[in-house]
């Protein structure tokens, strides 16, 4: 009938995962667009970003090394979905396994064995477990990120004042920066 709570939990998990990588794409872009790189998306990738020589000159290559390393623990994880159709976990598939135990009876119209009877309680349960699971891994990791992009947004910003003073003083020259004026 529908999305299960089971599969609603694995399109949750696995879209986490999926944007724990769109992350690091998303302050790559926020990086060229500070240093007015101006690449396109196609382009706008770590090798690129790092080997400019505007941003060789900050810190920019240091705070993005440890911001990539710690996204990189979702990183297999995240092609995994992505090439394979599905997150690999063994707490979920068993979980879903149960899933369609207790619904393939109930749509049978059959109550479930004895032998099994126990399967929708373990379901609920094992369904607390992992949520409370992913809920403290998932908390530990933001945590983490929010400091590290918060380190990127530091460093950012004190190039994008250094713009903006430069920009400020070509105006009041009266002289057109030079984006403006190639156009």
């Amino acid at each position: 009938v529908g999305i299960s709570r089971t599969k609603h939990l694995r399109y949750n998990v696995e879209s986490y995962i999926i944007r724990t990588q769109t992350l690091y794409d998303l302050v790559l872009k926020l990086i060229d667009a500070v240093f007015h790189l101006t690449n396109a998306d196609p382009q706008c990738r770590h090798a690129t970003i790092v080997q400019n020589l505007k941003v060789k000159q900050t810190e920019v290559p240091n705070v993005l090394k440890t911001l990539r390393k710690k996204l990189s623990e979702f990183e297999q994880a995240r092609h995994t979905v992505i090439h394979r159709g599905a997150y690999q976990d063994d707490e979920l598939y068993r979980l879903e396994l149960y899933t369609e135990l207790e619904d393939s009876y109930r749509k049978s119209g059959h109550n479930l064995p004895v032998g099994i009877a126990f399967v929708p309680e373990a379901r609920v349960e094992m369904t607390r477990e992992l949520i409370k699971k992913r809920k403290a891994q998932y908390a530990r990791f933001n945590s983490r990120v929010l400091q590290l992009v918060s380190d990127v947004f530091a460093v950012l910003h004190e190039r994008f004042e250094e713009e903006e003073k430069r920009l400020r003083i070509l105006t009041e020259r009266g002289a057109q920066p030079r984006a403006a004026a190639d156009s």
